[in-house]
């Protein structure tokens, strides 16, 4: 696995997990509502 290959990773993944956090917050702000 090359170097850039491991950057690209890690990038999806940040993504991945930033589409993951929002929609924990629009579902836990719909709880509150």
């Amino acid at each position: 696995m090359g170097g850039s290959e491991f950057i690209i990773y890690i990038y999806i993944s940040k993504r991945r997990t930033k589409k993951l956090w929002k929609k924990l917050d629009v579902d836990s702000n719909q709880v509150h509502e």
